[in-house]
């Protein structure tokens, strides 16, 4: 339920004509997280999604009756067609949903609240289901942290990227010198996608999984970025845009300011999977495949197929 709380304001504000469907456990294969959710009001309007198009149809008219009958109710989603009029779940798997009107939640003021936090912040919700005799706990962890330095068409694709993915990463303008970054920082700025800065990052302290990435092609930038965020426990993930050439120059210039070929080895330079981009936008999708790999454990098998 936390993963679109804030598209819920409206729900709460009318809770008589609103239901909450959540997944509440998966087995198998899914084409969603536990904790993903969707509203349906009382005349079938939907806000969210349960899936790749299987469960929502089943799901909201269930929603609807739930409402008109002012009870809370757990459906299966499963490949076998369990309940749901039936519903399979293409992918194989199987999950439960639970369907709670708003009429019926007991923490209603706490959930209103939330809607009022940043959504990167951790939280948590506890929802006790008196028809199903159970209590329900959804929780959200503080979302991961995205630092770019420089602002031109490649970092306004990748911050694009983490905003659609995980909202909110923040652009790092370091330094105001060069005049190819001026035009696209107020670009980037009116677009209202990336949060734009001109100061130091934080990077110390117990942190979210945090990437620094510099995107930009000078030694007086981009090294003295890599030193700090090299030296920094919070940073999780370290990438530097460029061709090899400037990697060997980037590593090189660490080497002189003390950093280890172990710390040095961190740095993913050149940023990106080798799927033959061709332009910023493809570039972006390259770098953040690479970056969302290593935020989901998933290093030992980058750039494999699927399958």
């Amino acid at each position: 339920m936390l993963d679109r709380l804030h598209e819920y304001v409206r729900c709460f504000a009318d809770p008589q004509r609103w239901a909450i469907a959540s997944v509440v456990s998966v087995t198998g294969s899914s084409p969603v997280p536990v904790g993903t959710s969707m509203a349906v009001s009382d005349d079938l309007e939907i806000i969210g999604a349960l899936s790749a198009g299987c469960a929502e149809t089943a799901a909201a008219l269930s929603a609807q009756q739930a409402i008109e009958r002012d009870e809370a109710v757990v459906e299966v989603f499963s490949r076998d067609g369990e309940r749901v009029s039936s519903v399979n779940l293409t992918c194989g798997g199987a999950m439960e949903v639970l369907i709670l009107p708003l009429s019926r939640m007991q923490d209603l003021e706490r959930a209103r609240q939330l809607t009022h936090q940043d959504r990167r912040h951790r939280a948590s919700l506890s929802i006790d289901v008196a028809e199903l005799a159970a209590t329900v706990r959804f929780a959200r962890s503080a979302a991961p942290t995205l630092i770019l330095t420089g602002v031109h068409d490649f970092s306004q694709q990748l911050a694009e990227a983490a905003v659609r993915a995980a909202g909110g990463p923040t652009l790092w303008t370091s330094g105001a010198n060069s005049p190819s970054r001026t035009v696209p920082a107020r670009r980037t700025a009116a677009r209202g996608a990336p949060s734009l800065r001109r100061q130091r990052p934080h990077l110390s302290g117990r942190l979210p999984f945090t990437a620094v990435c510099v995107m930009t092609h000078h030694p007086d930038l981009d090294v003295p970025v890599l030193s700090e965020a090299l030296r920094s426990p919070g940073v999780s993930f370290v990438g530097a845009m460029g061709s090899r050439f400037a990697a060997a120059r980037r590593d090189m210039e660490l080497a002189e300011l003390g950093h280890p070929a172990a710390s040095r080895g961190r740095v993913r330079s050149p940023l990106g999977l080798d799927i033959g981009s061709q332009s910023p936008a493809e570039s972006a999708i390259s770098m953040f495949a690479e970056i969302l790999g290593a935020k989901n454990d998933a290093s030992d098998h980058l750039g494999r197929p699927c399958r």
